[in-house]
């Protein structure tokens, strides 16, 4: 099993299928309802089922990556803080996380990763990804305007 001891960031998806994944979700959206937060997190609306086909273009798109289809998430954030945590692995195949950013239109709700005694907080770029170990702290400030739609993954690289 490979961990990274640093994070990887970059263009993951294409604009297509981000736009696809979006098109889906708010098709979906009518449906769903918050997700109940926690101290560490305020309540987000979130999807957790989506088609085959949107299962098997994105396990096509991040080919470096075995990714765990059972378990693929989609969250809205437009308030709330998520304070310092650490990602546990469901399942010890896939022990890293992946972030996704569907939308970058937002201000604030800044992610940052706390790694090897350095903070790292990367601008949220549409189709762009984030690959970090499941442990490390992270969090994000209060998002102040606009909508962040961000699909999570747990993944393992090949």
């Amino acid at each position: 099993m490979i961990v990274f001891m640093v994070f990887l960031y970059t263009k993951l998806i294409s604009e297509n299928l981000c736009t696809d994944i979006l098109q889906y979700y708010e098709s979906q959206r009518i449906y769903l309802v918050p997700s109940s937060g926690h101290s560490n997190f305020p309540a987000r609306r979130r999807l957790l089922h989506f088609p085959d086909e949107l299962i098997g273009e994105l396990c096509c798109q991040l080919v470096s990556f075995n990714v765990n289809t059972e378990y693929i998430r989609l969250y809205e954030q437009d308030y709330g803080i998520i304070g310092p945590h650490k990602d546990v692995s469901t399942d010890p195949n896939y022990m890293h996380t992946m972030l996704i950013y569907l939308t970058d239109k937002f201000e604030g709700s800044s992610l940052s990763i706390e790694m090897n005694d350095c903070i790292v907080t990367p601008k949220p770029q549409k189709c762009y990804g984030i690959v970090f170990p499941k442990g490390v702290t992270h969090y994000t400030t209060e998002c102040l305007v606009g909508q962040k739609i961000i699909l999570l993954l747990d993944v393992e690289p090949f």
